[in-house]
């Protein structure tokens, strides 16, 4: 049993099956069952220990939990335009993009080969055909990476040493942050060109509905969104807000539709209580 388990969760990664994934678990989890199981009855038969077996039984725990850990890791990165994929990527060798479908249907795996860290958030072109994100691999700086959906391969964009990667609608060119600011590079090769108007402190959030101009935040509440023209660096003020208690904020992650019309954010702040103490000696 432990073999056939090790066999179906080998196969499920070069066949991208999540079923044979869940199989290879279960598999695993009757061998540890039944030899848990014959141990505490061994124990009972032997030395008469009435308790060993449901102290057997309550050592499985830790197995099912790791077992189930291992069929369910992944970390996700976003939604298609369409709503009809999550993309996730799973620290694994050779690293892997997942898309998981929202409604019926198999996952679909892409091989990203030595990648062993990507970015929490990625960024498609306007159809879906294209996912961006931003990559490493072990011991080197970021970078970004490309998968095409087509052929499901995945290849460096940017040079390392690059990050905040931010793909065009029209799939042509990625945004990303080098030494000296920002620049968009040709994905098919060639020179990058700096793209004007972004300061230091700020990340790019989203691209408008045309696809020729960006939302700006500053990272920071109250939160300041500007709308950039891409090509000439000219700017205009889109949004200022801040949550409606301010308090404790430590950090938070903002979100705005294509479209301009919806936006969101989250954020995190600690609260702490002061005493005051009168009359002490």
């Amino acid at each position: 049993m432990p073999w056939l388990a090790k066999e179906k969760r080998r196969l499920s990664g070069a066949t991208g099956s999540v079923a044979l994934r869940a199989d290879a678990a279960q598999s695993a989890l009757c061998a540890y069952l039944s030899l848990i199981a014959l141990a505490g009855l061994a124990i009972n038969a032997i030395w008469h220990v009435k308790w060993a077996d449901p102290i057997a039984a309550l050592a499985v725990l830790p197995l099912i939990v790791w077992e189930g850990r291992e069929a369910m890791r992944g970390n996700p990165s976003g939604i298609s335009p369409d709503g009809k994929w999550v993309v996730s990527f799973r620290p694994s060798s050779p690293g892997k993009i997942i898309l998981y479908p929202t409604g019926t249907g198999e996952p679909r795996y892409f091989d990203i080969g030595p990648i062993v860290d990507a970015g929490i958030f990625g960024s498609w072109t306007r159809y879906g055909s294209r996912f961006a994100f931003t990559g490493s691999e072990a011991g080197k700086p970021p970078r970004a990476y490309l998968v095409d959906l087509a052929s499901g391969k995945a290849r460096a964009v940017t040079p390392e040493g690059t990050s905040d990667t931010m793909i065009m609608p029209d799939g042509h060119f990625v945004l990303a942050r080098n030494a000296q600011g920002f620049a968009l590079y040709p994905v098919d090769g060639g020179s990058p060109q700096p793209v004007p108007g972004i300061a230091a402190h700020e990340y790019p959030v989203q691209w408008d509905a045309s696809g020729a101009n960006l939302y700006v935040w500053n990272r920071s509440f109250p939160a300041h969104v500007s709308l950039l023209e891409i090509r000439s660096g000219q700017r205009k003020q889109w949004l200022e807000t801040i949550p409606p208690d301010p308090a404790g904020l430590l950090y938070a992650m903002l979100f705005i539709t294509p479209d301009g019309k919806s936006y969101a954010y989250r954020y995190r702040r600690v609260l702490s209580t002061l005493y005051m103490s009168d009359g002490l000696r």
